[in-house]
């Protein structure tokens, strides 16, 4: 089996057990996480307010994998994160949004070892479509690599919860 349909079939089968974990669980406990690990995600939701898609490559390995709500709905390799802007900015133009925020929660499960980590983030999405306010929420699942003293980005998959639209 390749790493990219490994990683699709982890992610597949950890969103439905977080998501199962979360209905079942009354008192949610917020893992500990390192500043170094939780940095490119960070960096990660200002380059997304800023349509920065450079700063948002960089933040990821050569093969990564990106999966979103956007028809083809997944992107694999060195443009990965290019070709999910152009048909993520297709939809947003279609749909007429504007002044777009991002906000992530802290992360609600972490499990990493010295060079791989697989961590879950709340993420709120507000824009604008028609001069009415929209709020949107969901789930990143993103696994990362570590080389050398930093994180990157190998998957990025998205969830979502809820929205008013």
């Amino acid at each position: 089996m390749g790493v990219a349909r490994f990683v699709c079939a982890f992610v597949v089968l950890s969103f439905t057990a977080v998501a199962g974990a979360t209905v079942s669980t009354a008192a949610v406990t917020r893992p500990a996480i390192d500043r170094a690990l939780l940095a490119p995600i960070d960096a990660l939701v200002v380059a997304m307010n800023r349509s920065d898609d450079r700063a948002i490559a960089e933040l990821m390995i050569r093969d990564a994998v990106i999966m979103d709500e956007v028809a083809p709905y997944r992107w694999t390799g060195p443009n990965a994160e290019e070709h999910w802007s152009h048909d993520d900015g297709l939809l947003i133009r279609k749909r007429g949004v504007t002044a777009s925020h991002s906000a992530r929660g802290m992360p609600t499960f972490v499990h990493r070892n010295a060079t791989h980590a697989f961590v879950i983030v709340p993420l709120a999405y507000d824009y604008t479509v028609g001069g009415k306010r929209q709020h949107e929420t969901g789930l990143w699942t993103i696994v990362m690599v570590r080389t050398g003293e930093v994180w990157r980005i190998a998957l990025l998959g998205f969830a979502k919860t809820g929205d008013t639209s």
